[in-house]
């Protein structure tokens, strides 16, 4: 094994490491997602910066752009540690089909 090749144990670690961080993150946006739903107003209102459309499962609240941009910086962690979770597993199974 080159030094610059992870070793088995390590890339499994990784990857397990990124799976639960991106589920954390994909249950966290879902559940700020569903807190927004419920108690953002469901009007427009240019005065208070709610501008921003949010369609949650038919249900349409108006949110500030604070607002959209965390969950849209939730949303974006929670896709790039599973996307790393996936490369990991891809490794993997490169990794184990090379012995």
């Amino acid at each position: 094994m080159s030094a610059d090749t992870p070793k088995p144990r390590s890339l499994k670690v990784l990857g397990t490491v990124f799976g639960i961080v991106g589920l954390i993150f994909m249950l966290y946006s879902g559940s700020v997602e569903l807190h927004y739903a419920h108690t953002r107003p469901r009007v427009a209102s240019v005065q208070d910066g709610r501008i921003y459309l949010q369609d949650t499962h038919g249900t349409i609240v108006y949110l500030t752009r604070e607002e959209h941009s965390h969950l849209n910086l939730l949303y974006g962690l929670a896709l790039l540690f599973l996307v790393c979770f996936g490369i990991t597993v891809y490794l993997e199974m490169k990794r184990k089909k090379l012995r």
